[in-house]
């Protein structure tokens, strides 16, 4: 008789509320709490951005996969292609170079609108960079009519001409 030792990724979203507010060494309480209350802004930061995660899932805005749902072993191009209405062309040579177009409004594709961790991005070259263990969730807005108004904005300063895709990394969620 005893226990059997078992792994789990600890990288789903939903568990990551509850774990925020204890994972912090005193060095980082010095440089996040604030005021005397003793208030962790960036921990309620994090837990809201998960928060409107999960409604957006629930909601069933666009498509949403987090880390337990993503394949680890496959390369970077792979994992999105695995995400529908994704089309993945690669853009050189190797693996990490690539871009995601998206179905068009009126026919053919387009480049989606990238996000990282709520930050529009210019281009799409840093998608490679990122190892898949790296990734807490990703969210797709096929179209711009499904994203929210701040994962909307097209190229070339027309805001509604293809979808969303929102990458979250696992830095900017649990630590």
């Amino acid at each position: 008789m005893g226990y059997r030792a078992m792994l789990a990724d600890g990288s789903v979203i939903a568990p990551a509320v509850d774990v925020l507010s204890r994972r912090i060494t005193p060095r980082q309480a010095d440089q996040t709490y604030r005021g005397t209350a003793g208030v962790c802004v960036d921990c309620m930061r994090r837990r809201q951005r998960i928060r409107e995660i999960e409604e957006r899932k629930r909601a069933g805005m666009g498509y949403m996969r987090d880390s337990s749902e993503l394949p680890v072993q496959a390369t970077p191009a792979a994992m999105y292609a695995m995400l529908p209405n994704v089309q993945v062309t690669s853009t050189g040579s190797g693996f990490r170079n690539f871009i995601i177009t998206l179905p068009y409004n009126r026919g053919g594709r387009c480049l989606a609108t990238l996000f990282v961790d709520g930050q529009r991005q210019v281009d799409q070259s840093m998608l490679g960079m990122f190892n898949n263990d790296e990734i807490a969730a990703v969210e797709l807005f096929p179209r711009p009519a499904n994203a929210p108004p701040q994962f909307q904005g097209g190229t070339g300063g027309n805001t509604n001409t293809c979808g969303s895709l929102v990458i979250w990394t696992k830095a900017a969620l649990y630590r």
